[in-house]
């Protein structure tokens, strides 16, 4: 009995566990994307994404509880927004922005710590 019960608490102390994103994917990496860069120019610095639905390209997978997504959206001119935000159980936040908006008035947040933060 102790035994089951000792199990199940690793279970589920192990699918509540933080999820990074891959180590290829940086903070240094992501800050070199810029607006109007073409696909392939965000694959040298990226790497091949996830999937690619549309004009989106995802760079991480979600998890069960923790976990950050980068998005990268095209429009034809190429880059129109970069997206990452880290969800933390049910709940999410917003840590990077890149797009026209942003770009005027920089990027929002603290963004560029928090980047840091989940994709290192």
């Amino acid at each position: 009995m102790k035994l089951q019960i000792g199990t199940i608490l690793v279970l589920l102390l192990c699918s509540c566990s933080e999820h990074n994103a891959p180590e290829h994917l940086t903070a240094a990496k992501i800050s070199q994307i810029e607006l109007g860069m073409s696909k392939n120019e965000v694959i040298e610095i990226l790497n091949e994404p996830i999937s690619k639905e549309g004009e989106t390209f995802q760079f991480t997978e979600k998890h069960d509880y923790n976990y950050p997504m980068l998005w990268v959206h095209f429009d034809s001119l190429g880059v129109r927004a970069v997206y990452a935000k880290y969800y933390d159980y049910w709940d999410d936040k917003g840590i990077y922005c890149l797009d026209e908006k942003s770009k005027k008035h920089g990027r929002y947040g603290a963004s560029e710590d928090a980047l840091k933060e989940y994709f290192n």
